[in-house]
C-alpha cells in the first residue's frame, strides 16, 4: 500500500456505486458520494463504508474535496460538471464512464484540472 491513498468522490451513486469497490481495492479512499435520493445514497454509503453523503455535487466537491471524481450521471450533465469542477481551488480529476453508442468516441473521457 502506498503512503498516500488518493481520495474519491462519486456523483450519482445509483450507477456509480459499482465503482466504489474497484477504487477501494486499488488503494483509494472513497470519501463521499452524492445523489438526490438521500435515503438511497445513505444505504449505499453505509453498505460500502463511504463516510459522507451529499445531495449536491457542488457541496461534495467543496466540502469533501476528493482528488478523483466519478461522474455517473446522465451524459448530458457531464460537461457542465467537469467545467465547474475545474473552477474549484483544488480541482479534481474527473472521469465519466463512456456512453454506450457506436457514434461515441472509444476513448475514456478524463479531465484533469490544476491542483
Amino acid at each position: 500500500m502506498s503512503a498516500h491513498e488518493p481520495t474519491v468522490g462519486v456523483i450519482g451513486l445509483r450507477y456509480g456505486r459499482a465503482h466504489i469497490p474497484a477504487f477501494q481495492a486499488s488503494d483509494c479512499k472513497v470519501v463521499a458520494g452524492c445523489q438526490r435520493d438521500q435515503a438511497g445514497a445513505k444505504a449505499i454509503a453505509d453498505r460500502d463504508g463511504v463516510p459522507r453523503v451529499y445531495g449536491s455535487w457542488e457541496q461534495m466537491l467543496d466540502e469533501a474535496r476528493p482528488e478523483i471524481v466519478v461522474i455517473a450521471t446522465p451524459p448530458v450533465t457531464h460537461h457542465a460538471m467537469v467545467l465547474q469542477g475545474r473552477r474549484r481551488p483544488r480541482s479534481p480529476i474527473a472521469c465519466a464512464p463512456r456512453p454506450c453508442s457506436t457514434r461515441s468516441s472509444s476513448r475514456p473521457r478524463v479531465a484533469r484540472g490544476s491542483t
